[in-house]
């Protein structure tokens, strides 16, 4: 099953969050109707950050949308690489309220 993220755009901010493309959760039975808590497995549960398989490890690349994809950074952790993301949007929300 694949879900997709809602388009949200911000007028006073010069990025948005796109849709996600890519399956965010899993199902622990066959039943596609069964949408119950226990019965979803979530993938991945921070926006803008994926899981890449490079060099045979497994790595959790951060990217942010500002006119095109750009790539925050590659880390080890998934938490960290929230970080980075929250870090970016703070940022641009700065940067783009500065000027």
């Amino acid at each position: 099953m694949i879900l997709e993220c809602n388009l949200t755009f911000y007028p006073d901010l010069a990025f948005a969050t796109m849709p996600v493309k890519e399956k965010i959760t899993t199902l622990s039975t066959k039943n596609p109707y069964n949408l119950r808590y226990d019965n979803i497995n979530i993938i991945n549960p921070y926006h803008g950050v994926e899981k890449i398989h490079k060099n045979n490890q497994i790595l959790y690349r951060a990217k942010i949308h500002v006119n095109g994809y750009i790539i925050i950074g590659y880390f080890h952790s998934i938490h960290k690489a929230a970080i980075a993301y929250n870090k970016a949007v703070d940022f641009m929300q700065r940067y783009v309220s500065e000027t």
